[in-house]
C-alpha cells in the first residue's frame, strides 16, 4: 500500500461509513504512512475526525488501540475528551492500567484526574507508589481522587501517607481517609483502634459514625463505655445506630442493659431495630439470664421491655410465670407493665395461665384486649366454648370480636364450627362494623354451603362495601364448587320482586359452573322468565345469552328447553336484538324449524339469526327457503341474509 492511499483529502471525501472502514484499514496496516495518517488526525483540530477515530478504536481491545486513545486524552475539546474517557473505560484490554500509568506524572487537569480514577477502578497495583508520592503535593480535588483510588486498591503501603489526612481541616478528606484506613484495619497491625477514639468526637456525624465503626472492629471491652455513650446520647440517629451495631461485637453480658434502654427510649425506628437485631443474636441462655436481672430495674419502661422480651424467649425459669401472675394481681402495678405481662403470658403459652387471662377478659377492663390476644396464642386450635360465650355478650367491643373471629378463621377446623357457632356468626353477618362482616363471611366459607347459602345471598343483596362483597362471592363460589343446586332451589322459591333474584342472576352470569349443569341452570332461568313481568325479563335473557357467548351451552340447547311457542318467540326476539352486536357464532340446527313456523315474527327472526350465524350450514336452509317464497318482503330478507353469509365466507 503506498503513501497516497492514506491521506486526509481522500479520507474527507468519503461517507461516514467509508471513513470508519478507511480508519480501520489504516490501523491494521501498521505501515509508517498509515501511522502518520492516524497521527495527523490525533494532532489535528477536527472534532468530528477525532470522534470518528475514537468510535472506530473503541471496540478494538489491544495495546495499540489503548495507546492511540491515551494520546487523544490530551485534547482540549470537551466532547473528544468525554468520548475518549468512555472508550477507555469500556475497553477490555487487561493491561490498560500499565499503559496509562506512565502518563500520571506528565498529565494535569481533567486528564490527570481521569487517570487517577481509572488506576483505582482498574485495580492497577503498580500505581500505589506513584499515587502515594503524588498525594502530598497535589491540589485539593486531586487529593480526593487519589485517596479514593488508594481505597479501591486496598494496600497497606498507603497507610503512612493517608494517616495525616485524618486530622485535615477539610471534612471530606478526613472522611475519605478514615474510610480507607477502616477497610485496611484488619490488614495492617500498626493500626490501633485506640488511636481512632478521638475521631469519635468529631463535629461531623458521618465521621463519628466511621470512627465508631473502626473502633468496633477491635471488639474490645475497653470501648464498652464509649460505645454505650454514643448509642444512647448522640444526637444523630445514624451514629447511635452504628454504636449499637458495634456493641453487638462485644462478647459481654453488659451490653444487654444499654440495648434494652435503646429499645425502650430511642425515638428512631432504625436504631431500635438494630438494638433488637443485636439482642436476637445473643445466646438464649445468656440473654435470658441478663434480662432476668433487669426485672427489678427502677425504670418502668425498661422493665416493661424486659418482661415482653423474656416472654418472646418463652422463658419459664426462676418461676417467671408466677412472677407475671403476681404482677397482674398487684393493684399498684402500672398499666403498661400489666399489658407487657399479659403479652408475655401469651408468648410463653402455658395452659395454666389461660384461666387467669380469661378472668382478665371477662372483667372488660383496658387490659381485656391484651388478655384476649394472648389467649388466642394459648388456646387449642379448636377452642370454641369461651370465644363463643364472649361473642354472645351484648355490646362487646368490636376489637375483641375481631380477635375471636380471627381465631376461628385461622385455627378452628370446620368440624368444630357447630350449629351454635354458626347461628352466632349468622347474627354478625349484618354487623355495622365492616371488619366484623368481612371476617364472618370468610369463616362461613368453612361451613357446608347448604347451611349458610341463603344467609350469604341475603347479605350480598344488602352489602355495600366492595371488599366484603368480594369475600361473600368468594365464599359462595368456594362452597358451591361449580354445583349450582342451592342457587337453582333458591331461584325457584323467590318471588319476582325479591332483590335477591337479581343478585342471584348476576352471580350465575359471573361464575363458572360444571359443564353438565348448564342445562339445569338455563331451565331454572326460563322458569323465572315465565313468571316474571315483561319489563324484568331482559336481565334473565342476558344471563342465558352469556352462557352461549362463553361457549358453555349452545343456542340450540336453550331453544329446546322452551316449553311453549310464546317462550320460544320471546327468546328468539331477544337473541335477534343482541346477536348482531356481538358477532357470535352458533349452531343452526334448532333454527331450521323456525323457517316453517306459522308465526311471521318467528320466521323473520329466524331469517335474521341465520344470516348472522357465520355458519355456512345456514346457506342451504336459507336458499331453499328463498326459492320457495312468493311474498316479496320475506324473500328480500332471505336474500339479505344470504348475502351476509356469503360476505362472511369470503377468503
Amino acid at each position: 500500500m503506498n503513501e497516497n492511499e492514506f491521506s486526509l483529502d481522500v479520507y474527507r471525501s468519503l461517507s461516514e461509513l467509508e471513513r470508519r472502514e478507511y480508519l480501520l484499514r489504516a490501523y491494521y496496516d501498521e505501515s509508517d504512512p498509515a501511522k502518520a495518517f492516524l497521527q495527523k488526525i490525533i494532532d489535528g483540530s477536527g472534532e468530528i475526525e477525532k470522534i470518528t477515530l475514537i468510535r472506530s478504536l473503541k471496540r478494538i481491545h489491544e495495546k495499540r488501540s489503548i495507546q492511540y486513545l491515551i494520546a487523544l486524552l490530551s485534547s482540549d475539546n470537551d466532547r473528544v475528551f468525554e468520548e475518549t474517557c468512555e472508550a477507555l473505560k469500556n475497553n477490555q484490554y487487561e493491561a490498560k492500567g500499565k499503559e496509562i500509568l506512565p502518563y500520571l506524572e506528565k498529565s494535569k487537569g481533567k486528564m490527570l484526574i481521569f487517570i487517577i480514577r481509572m488506576l483505582g477502578e482498574w485495580g492497577e497495583r503498580s500505581a500505589i507508589v506513584p499515587l502515594v508520592l503524588l498525594l502530598p503535593s497535589a491540589d485539593y480535588k486531586v487529593k480526593i481522587d487519589i485517596i479514593k483510588s488508594l481505597h479501591f486498591l486496598r494496600d497497606v503501603r498507603c497507610v503512612p501517607a493517608i494517616r495525616p489526612f485524618c486530622d485535615d481541616p477539610d471534612e471530606t478528606l478526613r472522611y475519605l481517609s478514615l474510610v480507607t484506613l477502616g477497610d485496611l484495619f484488619e490488614l495492617d497491625p500498626t493500626l490501633q483502634a485506640g488511636s481512632f477514639v478521638r475521631h469519635c468526637h468529631d463535629a461531623s456525624p458521618r465521621l463519628r459514625k466511621v470512627a465508631l465503626w473502626i473502633v468496633g472492629k477491635a471488639a474490645s471491652k475497653r470501648f464498652f463505655k464509649l460505645l454505650v455513650h454514643f448509642a444512647t446520647k448522640d444526637e444523630d440517629h445514624h451514629v447511635r445506630e452504628e454504636a449499637v451495631r458495634q456493641l453487638g461485637r462485644l462478647k459481654t453480658r453488659k451490653i444487654i442493659t444499654p440495648l434494652v434502654t435503646v429499645l425502650s427510649y430511642d425515638t428512631h425506628d432504625n436504631v431500635r431495630l438494630q438494638a433488637d437485631l443485636v439482642l436476637s443474636k445473643i445466646s438464649h441462655h445468656y440473654l435470658a439470664k441478663g434480662l432476668h436481672r433487669l426485672l427489678h430495674h427502677s425504670d418502668e419502661k425498661i422493665r416493661s421491655r424486659v418482661i415482653s422480651r423474656l416472654g418472646n424467649l418463652h422463658y419459664t425459669g426462676h418461676q417467671y410465670p408466677l412472677y407475671l401472675e403476681k404482677l397482674l394481681r398487684d393493684e399498684n402495678t402500672p398499666m403498661d407493665l400489666k399489658a407487657a405481662a399479659i403479652e408475655a403470658m401469651g408468648a410463653i403459652g402455658t395452659p395454666r395461665l389461660a384461666g387467669f387471662l380469661e378472668e382478665q377478659v371477662v372483667a372488660m377492663t383496658r387490659l381485656s384486649y391484651y388478655a384476649l390476644a394472648s389467649l388466642t396464642r394459648i388456646w387449642d386450635r379448636n377452642e370454641v366454648d369461651f370465644p363463643l360465650r364472649l361473642l354472645k355478650i351484648e355490646g362487646i367491643n368490636p376489637l375483641l370480636q375481631q380477635i375471636i373471629l380471627r381465631h376461628f378463621l385461622r385455627k378452628t377446623e370446620s368440624r368444630f364450627l357447630n350449629q351454635d357457632v354458626i347461628d352466632v356468626l349468622k347474627s354478625k353477618i349484618h354487623d355495622k362494623n365492616m371488619n366484623i362482616r368481612y371476617l364472618v363471611v370468610q369463616i362461613l366459607a368453612k361451613v357446608n354451603i347448604d347451611v349458610i347459602f341463603q344467609d350469604l345471598v341475603t347479605s350480598l343483596t344488602s352489602e355495600e362495601h366492595p371488599t366484603v362483597k368480594e369475600a361473600i362471592i368468594f365464599s359462595l363460589r368456594k362452597g358451591l364448587n361449580g354445583q349450582p343446586g342451592p342457587v337453582i332451589r333458591m331461584l325457584r322459591q323467590l318471588e319476582c320482586d325479591n332483590p335477591a333474584l337479581d343478585v342471584l342472576c348476576l352471580f350465575l352470569r359471573n361464575t363458572v359452573w360444571l359443564p353438565k349443569t348448564y342445562l339445569e341452570i338455563c331451565q331454572a332461568l326460563l322458569d323465572v322468565i315465565q313468571r316474571c313481568p315483561q319489563e324484568k325479563r331482559n336481565q334473565y335473557f342476558l344471563a342465558l345469552f352469556s352462557f352461549v357467548q362463553n361457549r358453555s351451552i349452545s343456542l340450540d340447547d336453550i331453544i329446546s328447553l322452551c316449553t311453549d311457542d310464546d317462550q320460544k318467540r320471546q327468546l328468539l326476539q331477544f337473541f335477534d336484538q343482541i346477536v348482531p352486536l356481538q358477532r357470535l357464532q352458533y349452531s343452526v340446527n334448532a333454527l331450521e324449524g323456525g323457517l316453517e313456523d306459522t308465526d311471521p315474527v318467528v320466521v323473520n327472526v329466524t331469517i335474521h339469526l341465520l344470516g348472522f350465524s357465520q355458519n355456512q350450514q345456514a346457506l342451504h336452509h336459507l336458499l331453499k327457503f328463498a326459492l320457495g317464497q312468493k311474498k316479496d318482503p320475506v324473500f328480500q330478507k332471505a336474500v339479505t341474509a344470504l348475502q351476509r353469509l356469503v360476505w362472511e365466507a369470503r377468503p
